[in-house]
């Protein structure tokens, strides 16, 4: 009789120590290299950048700040701890991989991108001629960019190519305009530096935009669209 009960302690012992063992553990994607690779730098002005701005993709800030919590906690090895962070706030998360974002329990779905939820595997090197990130003083005016470095204010004008022969086919480009949260549709040259669509912001009703931002990653003026790792039907955050 003793025996019989301890094994049926011993049982339910294994049984307590499985159903513990089998809670859900976050993770983190898998590591991997974009294409084109970023610097260092730009890796962490790019996460950095999605935190401070991740309530303009919709959503709670609240869950957004437990999203951020449970990202460091992941990067700190505590994936049981994310898992209960998680738990609590009553977040569903598929394949337990953060990467796949998050739904909360009113279905709302938080896309987290990847250079967020994890860091690159390899970096560029930093280049003296690369163009710096525009801070946000630098803005479209009057058919110029006005860039401040320093205690100076460098002014470019924005003009058109004179030597191109054919027009390049306009992109249809979704902006996300975060001070009404609402969605325009501006016809621009993806290839061509952003300045050169300063008609296209003002025609939507634009043009009080002084910074975009693509998966997280603050655009540069002088780049294009395509340059910067954009393709039809994604979507540019706009303040």
């Amino acid at each position: 009789m003793g025996q019989c009960l301890s094994g049926q302690q011993n049982r339910q012992e294994v049984n307590q120590r499985n159903a513990s063992s089998s809670k859900p553990i976050l993770k983190l994607p898998k590591l991997y290299a974009p294409n084109p690779l970023l610097t260092r730098e730009e890796v962490e002005t790019s996460r950095n950048e999605f935190w401070e701005t991740c309530w303009a993709y919709g959503g709670s800030r609240e869950i957004w700040e437990v999203l951020h919590n449970i990202i460091n906690l992941l990067y700190e090895g505590n994936g049981e701890s994310a898992a209960e962070l998680a738990s609590a706030a009553e977040l569903t998360i598929p394949d337990n991989d953060i990467g796949k974002g998050a739904y909360d329990s009113k279905g709302a779905y938080y896309e987290i991108p990847k250079i967020v939820a994890r860091i690159p595997r390899a970096f560029a090197e930093k280049e003296d001629s690369d163009d710096e990130q525009e801070t946000p003083q630098n803005s479209l005016e009057n058919g110029k960019y006005t860039e401040k470095t320093g205690t100076a204010t460098q002014v470019t004008s924005v003009s058109p190519v004179d030597n191109a022969e054919k027009p390049e086919p306009l992109d249809s480009v979704i902006i996300r305009y975060c001070l009404d949260e609402k969605d325009y549709t501006i016809q621009i040259n993806g290839n061509a530096p952003l300045l050169q669509a300063k008609t296209a912001f003002i025609e939507a009703g634009l043009d009080s935009v002084h910074r975009l931002f693509f998966l997280g990653r603050i655009l540069q003026w002088k780049k294009g669209l395509r340059q910067q790792g954009w393709s039809p039907g994604m979507v540019v955050q706009a303040m």
